[in-house]
């Protein structure tokens, strides 16, 4: 396993020298990340990414995570663990507990896991993915986090997703 997510990491490095614009980060994302924590939002961050691979991109996009806010898909077996992993450090490492925690994804697996783990949810996509993630259940779905206005807007009356979602 750790041939084959070196191999894959190497794959990565290939075509970000290859085709650099595939690994920008979504539109206001490194801005999004500062202004939240002032608008009372903390960070933590759950992919199922193997960790040399998510932190490659992460660098690349310029979003500057801590590993203590940090789980990836070497932490555990299926999202929803990884999620929960996310948190628990997120509370660790801000020395809190969180009374409410709202997942933001950009594919149906996101709003399966929020469904899951009966969280809140809000989307982020365009064209036929925000389509698939409304569809998956997500009622609200932003373009970007171009609008920090609208990103906090939808983080304070994010709902659960409901399976199956919206017609």
């Amino acid at each position: 396993m750790v041939r084959a997510r070196s191999r894959f990491v190497d794959r990565l490095r290939a075509e970000l020298e290859h085709t650099p614009a595939r690994f920008t980060a979504i539109r206001g994302a490194p801005t999004m990340l500062g202004r939240i924590v002032d608008r009372g939002w903390f960070v933590a961050v759950a992919t199922g990414g193997w960790g040399p691979s998510a932190r490659l991109k992460l660098t690349v996009a310029e979003l500057a995570i801590d590993d203590g806010v940090f789980a990836c898909a070497d932490d555990g077996r299926s999202r929803a663990d990884i999620v929960r992993l996310a948190r628990d450090r997120a509370e660790a490492f801000y020395a809190r507990r969180f009374d409410r925690v709202v997942s933001i994804g950009d594919g149906v697996w996101d709003v399966q896991t929020a469904i899951e783990l009966d969280m809140p949810f809000v989307g982020i996509g365009t064209g036929p993915r925000a389509e698939q993630l409304r569809v998956a259940g997500a009622s609200v779905v932003l373009p970007d986090y171009s609008d920090i206005d609208a990103f906090v807007t939808a983080l304070e009356n994010a709902c659960h997703p409901s399976f199956g979602g919206s017609s």
